[in-house]
């Protein structure tokens, strides 16, 4: 298999950031949260969206799943 050095070091950049959380998800979630936005980019806060979508669905028109379509002759 083809050893890649972009994704050698890739790969090696993740892990030694990870070993400085003591590879601890809750600490790395964290870290990356509180450099959102620093670097002047807009953060989308997509919980917004997701309310929004909370509400029921409307009925699904037409819909079907196979078991009620009659058998092709």
């Amino acid at each position: 298999m083809f050893d890649d050095p972009i994704v050698a070091e890739t790969r090696l950049q993740r892990d030694c950031y990870a070993a400085s959380f003591g590879y601890d998800l809750t600490k790395i979630v964290a870290d990356l949260q509180a450099r959102q936005g620093k670097d002047g980019r807009r953060v989308v806060d997509r919980r917004k969206n997701a309310e929004q979508n909370d509400a029921p669905n409307p009925p699904n028109v037409g819909f079907t799943d196979g078991a009620s379509t009659a058998a092709a002759g």
